[in-house]
């Protein structure tokens, strides 16, 4: 296999990070080393209702909770009202 192009992952393999595609959905804890937001505090916004699922976060296949960046940035930039925005969007 050449080292120059795509992996079967879509990556190239010459490991630039120039050549990496960002990453949407995070896991808890590598959202809480990016943000500074603890697992808990991020916990407590999805159970008080104030992150939607399909807005700021999904469920994963394997149930796990991810946080969507894209989704966080628009929380942060518009409040709740983004939110149940995206959350509409995504539910039709």
């Amino acid at each position: 296999m050449s080292s120059y192009g795509p992996s079967s992952r879509g990556l190239s393999r010459t490991g630039s990070p120039a050549n990496l595609r960002p990453v949407r959905f995070v896991t808890l804890k590598q959202f809480e080393t990016l943000t500074g937001y603890t697992v808990d505090a991020v916990n407590s916004k999805i159970k008080r209702g104030d992150w939607l699922e399909g807005a700021v976060f999904i469920k994963a296949p394997d149930g796990r909770n991810l946080i969507d960046l894209e989704g966080y940035e628009e929380w942060v930039m518009h409040g709740k009202a983004a939110s149940g925005q995206l959350h509409r969007a995504a539910s039709q």
